[in-house]
């Protein structure tokens, strides 16, 4: 299985090291890129930081609701975990977030 991590350069450069593919987000037209990318490669986990995922919200929503590639939302420094990312990631897993939310 075949992971990628998008974000701005500053915050997942370190994780270039772990044998994961990383893009590097700054504008729109990275996005478009990593976006092509996601779809030409055989990814099984992406992981997202929150920035790029909040900016680039529309755009993601059909990946959240496939089962593969799993798209994991990542908090970075500075920045609380969103409860709807949270929401996504269970309904994912469960079917449904209301078995936990209830």
């Amino acid at each position: 299985m075949k992971i990628l991590i998008i974000g701005e350069k500053e915050k997942i450069f370190p994780f270039q090291g772990l044998g994961v593919d990383i893009f590097f987000v700054k504008e729109k037209e990275d996005f478009k890129k990593a976006k092509a990318k996601l779809d030409q490669e055989n990814y099984g986990l992406v992981f997202i930081t929150q920035t790029i995922a909040k900016s680039y919200e529309k755009d993601l929503e059909d990946y959240f609701k496939k089962t593969l590639p799993a798209i994991l939302v990542i908090p970075t420094l500075g920045e609380k975990s969103s409860e709807i990312y949270v929401r996504k990631i269970l309904e994912k897993a469960l079917g449904s977030e209301k078995l936990i939310f209830q």
